[in-house]
C-alpha cells in the first residue's frame, strides 16, 4: 500500500484527484505512511485537492477502522489537502 501511494503522489497526472483504494485485504497501512503520502500529495504542482474513497469489504480490516489513520484524515481535510473522504461497501456485481 506505502509504495502504491507514494507513486500516485510522486507520478500522477496534474489533473488526477480522485483516488479509489479497494480494500480487498487486510490493509497493513500505518499512520505514518498515510501522513507521508499527504505531505506528498500537498506539495504537488497541481493543488487539487484529493477526493479520497475506501471501497471495502465487510470481510476485512480496512485502513479507516485504524483510527490513527483517521485522526490523520480528518487533520488534512481540515488542511483542505482531502476534499472528500468517503468509505463504500463493495458490492458483487452479477
Amino acid at each position: 500500500e506505502k509504495e502504491i501511494l507514494e507513486t500516485v503522489a510522486n507520478h500522477s497526472p496534474k489533473n488526477f484527484y480522485e483516488l479509489k483504494i479497494y480494500n480487498i485485504s487486510n490493509s497493513e497501512l500505518l499512520p505514518e505512511d498515510l501522513e507521508s503520502f499527504f505531505i506528498s500529495w500537498k506539495n504537488r504542482d497541481s493543488k487539487k485537492s484529493l477526493n479520497l474513497i475506501i471501497i471495502r469489504n465487510n470481510y476485512i480490516i480496512s485502513l479507516e477502522v485504524n483510527e490513527e489513520n483517521m485522526k490523520i484524515i480528518e487533520k488534512y481535510k481540515n488542511l483542505g489537502i482531502i476534499k472528500k473522504f468517503e468509505v463504500r461497501e463493495f458490492e458483487f456485481e452479477i
